[in-house]
């Protein structure tokens, strides 16, 4: 789960870059319509994850079998919230369990709170790659079939096909 969990993280972070990237080369190439939409389509989804991420922290706050979150844990959410990256910091705490999990395999406490993150992180990477996906997908395609021969816009759908990569 550790090995998974790392390559989810890059991944997540790699996706989010290169969707920045394609609304960033849409903004300079003056296409302000399809940044406008792709920023939207990113802004969005981590936004709406960024609401449920905060939920289901309330939720493990009322329960009684859960503990309450350290000063640094309360940081770091507040930190990776305001960044609506909240996927993120559950998979650090994925990895921060499992590795303490790993050190002390009698702590099934680790292990519990490891398998609580993934489940939550899992289910906020669901909603937001749906969210995220299928609008991005449909105006990347929509982009390249309009530009395909338009020799003025100099455009050849290098980023949308590497975006299409990640799905």
């Amino acid at each position: 789960g550790v090995i998974v969990t790392f390559f989810s993280i890059i991944l997540y972070i790699a996706d989010t870059i290169l969707d920045m990237i394609v609304a960033y080369d849409y903004y300079t190439r003056g296409y302000h319509t399809y940044f406008f939409f792709t920023a939207m389509f990113i802004i969005i989804p981590a936004g709406v994850v960024t609401v449920f991420s905060c939920v289901f922290y309330l939720i493990d706050r009322n329960n009684p079998d859960i503990p309450p979150p350290s000063k640094r844990q309360i940081i770091l959410r507040v930190i990776f919230t305001v960044l609506i990256q909240c996927p993120l910091l559950r998979d650090f705490n994925v990895l921060l369990y499992g590795c303490k999990f790993i050190k002390n395999p009698k702590e099934e406490k680790y292990y519990k709170k490891m398998e609580k993150e993934d489940s939550d992180s899992a289910s906020l990477r669901l909603f937001e790659r749906f969210m995220e996906a299928a609008p991005q997908v449909t105006l990347q395609l929509y982009i390249i079939i309009h530009h395909y021969h338009d020799e003025k816009a100099h455009f050849d759908g290098t980023w949308q096909r590497e975006d299409l990569f990640w799905i």
